[in-house]
């Protein structure tokens, strides 16, 4: 499990995005805890769980998303293409294990895990830093904040 609360090299400088990439961790943890669980869980409660953390995790990712090429866009940042590009293909591989987990159920969970650690890590220290590198939330015009209020996921979510 990667730990990027308290690991300042996972910082991108902005805090609403730091925060985001936070709860994100804290799903894909929240699915190993399930993995963990599930030799002494009910089968179908584990299902269960992990079908309502998955889905959580679909829309926080794509909600994130939206907000991060927002602000790619806004401050024209030179990687925004490719750093979308990324994003859709991420996306893309969701939704193709999300099918799989509905039709083999918890066997395909380890692979996701796996595949979520390393992709955030690796985009986060990657492209999110180069891409969001110089943007500041106080850089937005009036009124506006990167988050406003499309993520409706907190902490207690996934605690």
């Amino acid at each position: 499990m990667v730990n990027i609360r308290n690991s300042g090299r996972f910082s991108v400088g902005i805090e609403s995005i730091d925060d985001a990439h936070g709860t994100l961790f804290d799903l894909i943890e929240k699915l190993s805890q399930i993995i963990k669980n599930s030799e002494v869980q009910d089968e179908g409660e584990t299902l269960k769980s992990a079908r309502y953390v998955i889905n959580r995790l679909l829309d926080y990712t794509v909600s994130h998303f939206a907000e991060e090429e927002y602000l790619m866009e806004l401050f024209k940042a030179p990687g925004r293409f490719a750093h979308k590009k990324s994003h859709r293909s991420l996306e893309r591989s969701l939704i193709e294990l999300y099918k799989r987990f509905n039709n083999y159920g918890l066997i395909v969970l380890p692979e996701l895990v796996e595949l979520l650690n390393a992709w955030w890590a690796h985009h986060i220290l990657t492209m999110d830093k180069k891409d969001l590198e110089g943007i500041s939330e106080h850089d937005l015009p009036d009124g506006q904040h990167v988050f406003s209020g499309k993520h409706e996921l907190t902490k207690k979510d996934v605690g």
